[in-house]
């Protein structure tokens, strides 16, 4: 690693391996931006890493994850690398397969797992009741805590009286609209972004929220889609970039 990544002036994120033995002279040399390294042994291992401080001054403060192991349907310069490290890293979800290497960033998500996940990045609380009242959420379900949380904070209840819908897809819409309750339903003024967003929808104060405060950029310059369903990428990224602005509501 002589040179590696010498002059990669927008470089903000690495991967190494744990095999690296040496890291040369001028490998981060001019790599102003780098925040994160993402490294797949431990702190003993990387203390046997010789590394020339000269021009890395950027690789030694900045931040390393530790025992990292990437996702292999994840390309190192995917817009939703970010979200789903943090995602990982906070308990909030993994991968899909067994041995931890899939994230499946394009599959569709439930409404049982997006209020799981949103459950889990506020912490994973207590739930204080014995059963959701849902007929389709039975009392083993792994959804079943953050069903209860959700429905107690007023963030979402069923699809009817006895059915919360635990596994139909959620929507984008529906996604948004859980994270604004879960903000305490701020008010936006009269802003709207979208030209798929009717201002009378029950999403729509959720989704131009969203967009006001850089949580969704939308499909596209004009269009939300808020009837499509939400993947597994796109909610981590909305739940990660509410975790960096979630101050603004006193949380």
């Amino acid at each position: 690693m002589e040179r590696a990544f010498e002059g990669c002036t927008a470089l903000h994120t690495v991967y190494l391996s744990g095999s690296i033995e040496k890291i040369g002279l001028f490998a981060f040399r001019n790599c102003k931006k780098l925040k994160n390294v993402y490294y797949s042994a431990d702190l003993e291992a990387r203390k046997k890493i010789t590394v020339s401080s000269r021009e890395n001054s950027e690789l030694l403060t900045c931040y390393w994850h530790y025992n990292f192991k990437r996702f292999r349907d994840i390309a190192s310069n995917s817009p939703f690398e970010a979200a789903i490290n943090w995602a990982r890293e906070n308990g909030i979800t993994g991968g899909i397969n067994k041995e931890g290497t899939l994230f499946g960033p394009d599959e569709y998500c439930t409404r049982g797992q997006i209020v799981t996940f949103l459950w889990r990045a506020a912490g994973s609380p207590s739930p204080d009741w014995e059963s959701t009242g849902f007929t389709d959420v039975s009392s083993t379900s792994p959804f079943k805590g953050a069903i209860i949380w959700a429905v107690r904070k007023q963030i979402t209840n069923g699809m009817t009286d006895t059915l919360f819908g635990v596994n139909e897809p959620c929507t984008r819409g529906q996604a948004v609209t859980f994270l604004y309750r879960y903000a305490g339903e701020p008010g936006i003024g009269s802003i709207y972004h979208f030209d798929d967003v009717d201002q009378y929808a029950f999403y729509s104060l959720a989704v131009n929220w969203a967009a006001t405060h850089g949580i969704t950029s939308g499909t596209s310059a004009t269009t939300f889609s808020p009837d499509a369903p939400c993947t597994r990428a796109q909610i981590v990224t909305f739940l990660y970039r509410f975790n960096q602005v979630k101050d603004r509501w006193g949380m």
